[in-house]
């Protein structure tokens, strides 16, 4: 179990480097839901590691599909942060970014092909951001857990 700390500081991390590659997806989203399982973030909120799996596998598809340019050596990194009061989940790219402001949620009723990516992380996660660093897009995504889980 992680150890007691600030609200500031993480009490529990850990980072994935992978390839651009779309068979590296399922390790980073399952290992999520692992990690959430082992420390018992999801006592209490039994959906949590299943909600972590798919927000972690819907932006780390995102950073496959959109990032890279075809570069063979282009890598994504996925950071796990426990803190006492939530889960934050980073995936960085070398991918152009995007603005989230301007991509439309889904018109569920038309069944359309692709464009739920965002959508359905913003559903499973609590807070969703994105930045853009020199030649890095970093997505954001907060967990916040109930009282006692993350201690």
């Amino acid at each position: 179990m992680p150890s007691k700390n600030s609200q500031n500081e993480p009490t529990c991390r850990f980072s994935l480097r992978l390839p651009l590659v779309l068979e590296y997806i399922s390790t980073a989203s399952i290992l999520g839901r692992m990690f959430c399982e082992s420390l018992g973030l999801n006592k209490g909120t039994p959906e949590l590691g299943s909600s972590v799996e798919l927000a972690t596998s819907e932006a780390c598809t995102n950073a496959v599909k959109h990032a890279g340019d075809g570069d063979l050596d282009a890598v994504f990194t996925v950071t796990y942060e426990i803190f006492p009061d939530k889960l934050v989940i980073s995936v960085e790219d070398p991918g152009a970014g995007f603005d989230a402001v301007t991509i439309p949620e889904p018109d569920l009723e038309q069944h359309q092909e692709g464009g739920y990516g965002l959508f359905i992380i913003k559903r499973c996660m609590d807070v969703v951001t994105h930045s853009r660093s020199g030649k890095k897009s970093l997505l954001t995504m907060t967990k916040y857990l109930q009282s006692g889980e993350g201690e």
